[in-house]
């Protein structure tokens, strides 16, 4: 069983009025499921992947993207073939067609197989955070590593067990990945583990500074579990909003890698762009491109370490996307508004 979920596009965005009052968003016209590879079904795996892209003005799909996927590389290439073959009717500003992009898709690989883990799951569920709460924490990395999951309900706990071992061993951005491939399953989790997962999560995003993630988290904490979160943790929410929303400088340190990839393998780091100004500090070196995708524009331009890029506010909300050295550490660093 294939599956097509929306996980965003700029069409439901609130701010869209921003860009013109006549701006009318693409429409898919054709979106194909992608095939199953035979070998990935035989092997009984499931699975996701998130691809982000843009629509040009012919409505083709342009430079899709795998933002996340799992397991990891093993439904990337047949994803990202069938988004490629996708057509929409072009978005439309002033009655002419434009770029669109923002665009994500989550496709879900899913075999039907029934919902629930099997017992041997559930005993090696309890076998591996008995190790953990007993600082064994080599053995319960042997025993995770040792787990096939059967299918995405366990895989999704198969990564709370991942999230539980990265705390232990005080490594957060283990932890972070872990976590967001755990709540990529929500329909798989019960309330309360989906809930401190999302909490766990924004703090995270937190500490690693990862700003416009953590905002993003606050907002959905705030509008949908606003009953589970601490005291402390609504005003650690309030005071990052605050900080976007302020005159401060924000720096947000990245790291470009492969977990993200295009069709070509470049490796990249992306986020939200909360200012519309910006630099990017690379002092390492290792920073190849930008890549600026708004609700209406697309724009690309190799890296400047001098360069400070300013974005009209008709482009809408934007997304950024720094290609470069797998390895590469970088500092986003955004401006307070004119």
């Amino acid at each position: 069983m294939l599956g097509i979920t929306l996980v965003s596009a700029w069409a439901g965005a609130a701010n869209t009025s921003t860009i013109s009052a006549s701006f009318v968003p693409a429409k898919p016209i054709e979106r194909t499921n992608p095939a199953y590879p035979a070998d990935v079904r035989a092997a009984a795996k499931e699975g996701w992947v998130v691809v982000s892209f843009c629509t040009d003005i012919a409505g083709k799909v342009v430079d899709p993207v795998v933002e996340s996927s799992s397991p990891d590389g093993e439904f990337d290439q047949v994803a990202l073939t069938a988004v490629r073959s996708w057509k929409y009717q072009p978005a439309r500003s002033n009655d002419e067609p434009i770029q669109q992009c923002g665009w994500a898709v989550n496709l879900r690989f899913d075999l039907g197989t029934p919902q629930g883990a099997k017992p041997a799951f559930i005993a090696s569920w309890k076998t591996i955070i008995a190790l953990i709460d007993a600082g064994h924490l080599s053995e319960a990395s042997s025993q995770i590593d040792a787990i096939t999951p059967w299918n995405n309900y366990e895989y999704a706990r198969l990564m709370l067990l991942q999230a539980y071992l990265a705390r232990a061993q005080h490594d957060a951005r283990a932890e972070l990945r872990a976590l967001t491939h755990a709540v990529d399953w929500s329909e798989k989790l019960e309330p309360e583990l989906l809930t401190n997962s999302l909490r766990r999560s924004f703090i995270l995003n937190l500490q690693l500074g990862q700003l416009a993630a953590a905002e993003t988290y606050f907002k959905q904490l705030r509008d949908k579990y606003a009953q589970s979160w601490t005291e402390a943790e609504r005003r650690a929410g309030e005071h990052l909003v605050e900080l976007i929303d302020g005159g401060s400088t924000l720096a947000t340190p990245g790291l470009i890698s492969r977990r993200a990839r295009r069709d070509n393998g470049a490796a990249q780091w992306s986020t939200r762009l909360l200012r519309p100004s910006f630099a990017i500090d690379a002092p390492g070196g290792g920073v190849k491109r930008i890549e600026v995708q708004c609700q209406n524009r697309w724009y690309a331009a190799e890296f400047s370490a001098s360069q400070v890029w300013k974005i009209p506010a008709s482009w809408g909300e934007c997304s950024l996307i720094v290609f470069g050295d797998e390895g590469a550490a970088l500092k986003l660093i955004e401006y307070a508004k004119d």
